[in-house]
């Protein structure tokens, strides 16, 4: 099987793309990603860079993801995030989970297809 997007993340300066793999019955995941950079005189610089593949999902997504917009989740993988979603969402300091729900939470509901 080639490679599958399992899920699109965007912050500002950057984003991740966390992708996968199905070899017989066993998935691999790893990330791809760009970020931006500021150089000596202060342009623009980008980054991109790429993680190893693992067995688990949860070792490649990134710890703050809530924080991140999502632009797109596969719909196989749409329950793993539904499961996580609030747990890491109540794991977060509340500052940042005052952020997240201003600004970002209306749009993970609305990927998740999850009641508001």
């Amino acid at each position: 099987m080639d490679k599958v997007l399992i899920a699109g993340i965007e912050v500002e300066g950057g984003g991740v793309k966390i992708l996968g793999k199905k070899s017989e019955s066993v998935w691999s995941f790893w990330t791809e990603g760009t970020s931006m950079d500021l150089d000596e005189n202060h342009d623009e610089v980008w980054r991109s860079w790429s993680s190893e593949p693992v067995s688990s999902l949860d070792l490649v997504v990134p710890e703050d993801w809530p924080m991140f917009h999502p632009s797109k989740i596969h719909p196989d993988f749409l329950d793993w995030f539904r499961a996580n979603y609030d747990k890491v969402r109540a794991m977060m300091p509340k500052d940042q989970r005052r952020v997240q729900e201003k600004y970002r939470h209306k749009r993970w509901l609305e990927v998740l297809d999850m009641p508001r």
